[in-house]
């Protein structure tokens, strides 16, 4: 009976609280009514022309998750790139608050974390340099979905010996797979945005706060850390839904995208290196039909021949493929 109780007062510890809401100086602080014996300062960093409403659910599912392993999470959307001096502090940048996020200089910090960013080294030598020295950890999460930054790119590039976590995740889902007033100006396309994205935001959650436990632990394994090991092993084909959005995927090592044209009954697909190589040869093994070769990537877009039409970018490795039949 006393370990019945014992169990009902935990879980009344655990799940019986509030998570308050509240302003100060423009930004959203969030934070529980129980305390725990391990206390975290969180600063959001959003992304460009994001509204700070739009990180309250993933805010308030760190905090849930904290609580469950003794961590009492405060959390501040911030307003700007501005946060205060203070201990147990960690810094969460999204997209362009990721880039923001590696400028900032203080060593006040417990360790820094990006989402949908890229790591430092692919800032250098270009306009957004950083020059940063201060040796802070540092965690870049990237989506296997993500329709703005190629997962690939940050773990071919590990130069600061920075910890970097893959997820089956977008680039939006955090905030809900809402799209900001920029990308949609750009015509910028994250993937997966019909999907429902809590499990997506869960998954970034659980790399979060098992990443907080690494800190004090290293023997805490981060989350998706055998999957970020195991994902450039194999090259995985994404069907993309819209036209637009197609035009403007890139191919690389780990990511080949398919367009299915209903209308037109034709598939599209662009690929890169070994793969495009392994799927020419498997289509002039299976088909004996004359192949096109187009000179540039809109002769091959608007071609109407019945047949397949390839065109090749060299300069990238990348293999262009439209077949005159659907593929699923």
């Amino acid at each position: 009976m006393k370990i019945y109780y014992l169990i009902l007062i935990n879980l009344y510890l655990v799940y019986c609280y509030n998570i308050n809401t509240y302003y100060i100086n423009k930004n959203i602080n969030l934070n529980a009514d129980i305390k725990k014996n391990n206390n975290i300062n969180f600063f959001i960093w959003k992304g460009s022309s994001v509204p700070s409403k739009n990180y309250i659910e993933f805010s308030k599912g760190i905090i849930k998750k904290g609580l469950k392993h003794n961590l009492n999470i405060n959390i501040t959307i911030c307003n700007n790139y501005k946060i205060p001096e203070l201990n147990n502090s960690i810094l969460f940048g999204h997209s362009s608050g990721g880039y923001h996020s590696l400028k900032y200089d203080k060593n006040n910090l417990m360790a820094k974390i990006t989402y949908g960013s890229l790591a430092k080294k692919e800032y250098e030598n270009t306009i957004f340099e950083i020059n940063n020295n201060i040796n802070t950890k540092t965690l870049h999460i990237v989506g296997e979905y993500d329709g703005y930054v190629s997962y690939v790119t940050l773990l071919n590039n590990n130069k600061n010996n920075d910890k970097f976590i893959c997820s089956r995740t977008n680039h939006l889902c955090i905030v809900e797979n809402k799209k900001s007033l920029i990308s949609t100006l750009l015509c910028m396309y994250d993937n997966k945005l019909k999907e429902d994205y809590k499990t997506m935001m869960n998954e970034v959650i659980n790399i979060v706060v098992s990443y907080i436990l690494h800190l004090n632990n290293s023997s805490v394994n981060i989350h998706n850390t055998k999957y970020t090991k195991n994902i450039l092993k194999s090259n995985n084909i994404y069907e993309i839904e819209g036209y637009r959005h197609f035009l403007r995927t890139k191919p690389d090592i780990c990511k080949s995208y398919m367009y299915i044209d209903n209308r037109r009954g034709n598939t599209y697909i662009k690929t890169c290196e070994l793969f495009g190589d392994m799927l020419l040869d498997l289509l002039i093994y299976k088909y004996n039909k004359k192949f096109k070769i187009a000179k540039t990537s809109l002769e091959w877009l608007i071609n109407n021949d019945n047949e397949i039409v390839l065109f090749i970018y060299e300069k990238k490795n990348f293999t262009y493929f439209k077949l005159p039949y659907i593929i699923k």
